[in-house]
């Protein structure tokens, strides 16, 4: 059965980083990134604590 993720690859050795599994109906994925020059890559939901944190400059 087919799913919807986000997997993050190191690129210099092709490890598979921890990943995020997407439950439900995905219709569409609008946009695939490459961060360069990033070593802690994080998601953040809108309502959690740290967010401000990053939004301030402190988080980083």
């Amino acid at each position: 059965m087919p799913w919807c993720g986000l997997q993050v690859v190191d690129l210099r050795n092709g490890d598979v980083a921890p990943w995020l599994r997407l439950e439900g109906d995905v219709p569409e994925l609008f946009d695939v990134a490459l961060i360069p020059q990033t070593r802690c890559p994080r998601g953040l939901g809108p309502w959690s604590r740290e967010l401000g944190d990053v939004v301030r400059g402190e988080g980083l």
